[in-house]
């Protein structure tokens, strides 16, 4: 069973319920989009596939087996999660921020093996971060941490990659290398990949499944053409659309109209 499944998933803030009976199945290999509008709870329920929050009800199985029942060593080396905002306090290099996420292959050692040294080189190469190598993580911009981040969860070779928001604070450039980056992984690896963003547009381009989300539940589960679809959007962005397509004729793209009256 090579799969990633919420069941019955529920999860609240004291008393306000963010995620509210959420069923659903990723299979490895799949690369998925949670999409809504603010406040739709695609971030808690990033980081309750990823283990970073437990479920007030339900529960999270990767391959049949609860999360909570995973060593930690063992589910770091089989999932990583990027947050979307990162807090850096202690001026490490980028280097060495990126090797130590291969501290769940180290076991006890405390030093990095030549697989953890090329394991990093090859996340920084992905992203495009080398040339920070020796710079503090201190110095960064935002887009660089972002970049950076990505490149941290890459080196833990994981087989599930969960990100929020991971192209939040980079340019039109950037933004697209990153998803070019992640659907090479996906297809040339086999890395599973979960990304929240609220670029309906870069989603539908990406991702063959998108996962539309309100008021803590799923509204629509699919792939582009029928996410995008302008009643559906109207119905819990509250904005008008138009949806074209992109040369090959089935990728759908969204422009905007106009606000709904309030």
């Amino acid at each position: 069973m090579n799969e990633l499944a919420a069941e019955q998933l529920h999860f609240a803030y004291r008393a306000d319920e963010v995620v509210s009976g959420v069923d659903l199945t990723f299979p490895r290999g799949a690369m998925t989009a949670l999409v809504g509008p603010n406040g739709a709870g695609k971030s808690t329920l990033l980081r309750l596939l990823g283990n970073l929050l437990r479920p007030t009800r339900g529960r999270v199985l990767l391959d049949g087996r609860e999360l909570s029942a995973w060593p930690q060593a063992e589910l770091a080396r089989r999932m990583a999660l990027t947050p979307q905002t990162v807090h850096l306090y202690f001026p490490f290099t980028v280097g060495q921020y990126v090797l130590l996420a291969r501290h769940p292959h180290r076991g006890w050692s405390p030093f990095e093996s030549a697989a953890d040294v090329a394991a990093a080189r090859f996340a920084l190469e992905q992203t495009e971060s080398t040339h920070l190598t020796e710079r503090s993580v201190l110095e960064l911009s935002g887009g660089e941490r972002q970049r950076i981040t990505l490149a941290a969860a890459l080196a833990q070779a994981p087989d599930w990659l969960l990100l929020d928001e991971p192209t939040a604070s980079l340019d039109l450039r950037y933004q697209v290398e990153i998803f070019d980056v992640l659907r090479r992984l996906n297809r040339e690896r086999g890395l599973s990949v979960i990304v929240v963003t609220h670029d309906l547009n870069l989603a539908a381009r990406y991702c063959p499944r998108l996962i539309l989300l309100a008021g803590g539940r799923v509204v629509a589960d699919g792939a582009p053409p029928e996410i995008l679809d302008p009643a559906l959007i109207r119905a819990h962005y509250h904005v008008n659309v138009e949806v074209g397509r992109r040369a090959d004729g089935v990728t759908p793209f969204l422009l905007p109209t106009g606000a709904e009256p309030s």
